[in-house]
Parts: C-alpha cells; sequence; structure tokens
C-alpha cells in the first residue's frame, strides 16, 4: 500500500520521482498494520546503472527483482543503454521472482516442486487428480501484489518510465511523461492530469505538481505522509530533495489547498521568496544540462 510517482520535467532533462514512506504489516491475527518508517525510502538504484525504481507494494519481492536485475546487468551491461532491453530485464527479474514465489507458497507446501509438476519422470506414478487440480487453481489465483515503476535514462540521455507488474507484464508512459503506482494510483493520476503536468514544466514545478499528486492520495488509507523525492539527470548522480526544500513544499501546499477562511501561525506558512528558492535549487541540478535556448 502506497503511492509512487514519476514524471518527467524541465524538458524531459529530468525525472521526478516521489514517494511516500508507509508500510503495511499483516499480522497473525490478520490484522493490517501500517506505519511510516522514517528510514525506509521506495526509491531504489538498479545496481550501478542509471536506472531506479519506485516500488510499490511488497518491498521484500521489489528487492528481489531488483537483485534479478543486478544479476542480469552484470552478465550483460548493454541492456542498460536501451529502454526494451531493460524493460525485458525487468520484466524477466519479476518472472522469475514470481516462479521462485509459486514454488515456495503453492508446490513447496504439497511437497512438490517444478519438475515434479511439469516435467514429472515417466517412471513415477501420475499425480493424484485431485492434487493436480487443487494446484492448477491455487497458481491460477496466485497474485503479487507489486508494481515497480523504473525510471532512468538511455544511452541517448533521453528519459524513459515504464512500469512493470502482475505477472511480469511490462508498459512504457514515455508517452504520457507521468505515472504513478500503489493504493492512491487513481487519486495521484487525476490530480497529475488536472494540474496538467507537462514534461516541459520547470523542474521546481514538477517537484511540487508531483507531491500535490501525493498529498491528494493521502485521503486513502494507506498512503503515509512521509516523503522521499529524488531527480534523476542524465550523467549525473541521483539528487535527493533536502529536507529544507521538501518543508518549503509542504508549507506552501498546505496553504495553497487550504479554506480561504483559516488562518496559519507564521512558522506554518512557506517564506515569501518560496518561489526563487525553488527555483535556485532546480537550477542547481540543471545547471549543465541546459542549453543557450533552455535558459532563454
Amino acid at each position: 500500500m502506497t503511492v509512487c510517482i514519476g514524471a518527467l520535467a524541465a524538458k524531459s532533462k529530468a525525472i521526478v520521482m516521489v514517494a511516500d514512506k508507509a508500510i503495511t504489516y499483516t499480522s497473525y491475527s490478520s490484522a493490517l498494520l501500517q506505519w511510516d518508517v522514517t528510514g525506509l525510502c521506495k526509491i531504489l538504484p538498479i545496481g550501478a546503472s542509471s536506472w531506479h525504481v519506485l516500488m510499490g507494494g511488497d518491498p521484500i519481492f521489489a528487492l528481489q527483482v531488483i537483485h534479478a536485475c543486478e544479476t542480469s546487468l552484470l552478465d550483460n551491461p548493454g541492456e542498460a543503454g536501451n529502454v526494451w532491453s531493460m524493460m525485458d530485464c525487468v520484466a524477466a527479474g519479476y518472472a522469475s521472482a514470481r516462479q521462485k514465489r509459486v514454488e515456495e507458497a503453492v508446490l513447496r507446501p504439497r511437497l512438490l516442486d517444478k519438475d515434479a509438476l511439469v516435467r514429472r519422470d515417466a517412471a513415477l506414478a501420475p499425480l493424484d487428480q485431485r492434487l493436480a487440480d487443487s494446484v492448477a487453481d491455487a497458481v491460477g489465483q496466485f497474485q503479487i501484489d507489486c508494481d515497480l515503476l523504473v525510471c532512468g535514462f538511455d544511452d541517448q540521455r533521453e528519459p524513459h518510465l515504464f512500469l512493470v507488474g502482475e505477472p511480469g507484464l511490462s508498459n512504457p508512459y514515455d508517452l504520457q511523461g507521468f505515472h504513478a503506482i500503489g493504493i492512491g494510483t487513481d487519486i495521484a493520476l487525476g490530480r497529475l492530469l488536472w494540474l496538467e503536468v507537462d514534461r516541459n514544466d520547470p523542474l521546481e514545478e514538477v517537484l511540487y505538481d508531483a507531491f500535490d499528486a501525493k498529498a491528494s492520495a493521502e485521503i486513502i488509507s494507506g498512503v503515509g505522509y512521509e516523503w522521499d523525492a529524488k531527480v534523476l539527470v542524465a550523467d549525473q548522480p541521483i539528487v535527493s530533495v533536502p529536507d529544507r526544500i521538501k518543508d518549503v513544499i509542504d508549507k506552501l501546499f498546505s496553504v495553497r489547498s487550504a479554506n480561504p477562511f483559516r488562518t496559519f501561525d507564521n512558522d506554518e506558512v512557506p517564506p515569501k521568496t518560496w518561489r526563487s528558492i525553488l527555483r535556485k535549487f532546480s537550477k542547481g541540478i540543471l545547471v549543465d544540462k541546459l542549453s543557450e535556448a533552455d535558459k532563454e
């Protein structure tokens, strides 16, 4: 349960990534326990590549997929340079991790493995039909609650967004220029569409809009209040949005979205120079990437 957002910005020179920090546990009594974990970050790199993953749903499964991708890239580092190869890489990692989960959750409790089911030795007796039917039903109903929104730049320094989810399907979102995952997806996407988020918008504007979409999704149980934000630019290390910038955005959102009859204390109001603060931050990231035409 979460909401994560990726969006292109600054004439496609940057990718903004925003994620909440909520994590949900299922206890033995089947009750759901949810909490914002300060040290948790749902924006993770794929090895030493330029690609990063926003993870929604089961974080343990997401880590298994990322590990599978990293292993594949060690053997075939060229995959990281092409978005279609990366989509195949992540989808294959998802399918591999999912197959392992099926074996652990469905086959192993029945004292079976994949070979005993689909490559059964002719010398062995056939599986009991009731057992075979129960396995087929369990496999057919098996679902993984995990989506991965992958963001990065290819060898041509072109930005890309793509989603990989159950049961290992991949979908590109370059055309739209933004996407969201998690239980808050519908509200977040609706807000991004209403705000008319565009890949040509300034970085600071897209950063604010992505947070706006995340905050709007907080009405859904399962979306956390704490958040992380990171910015990707081609050929540069990923930039984590510092707390001082997040604080300005938080206060700005609170004031701009509040009932106009409400009054705020001074410590709840963003500084009067909020616009220049956010613009200075974004220019600091993009200073080496904007052409003279872009700057104009």
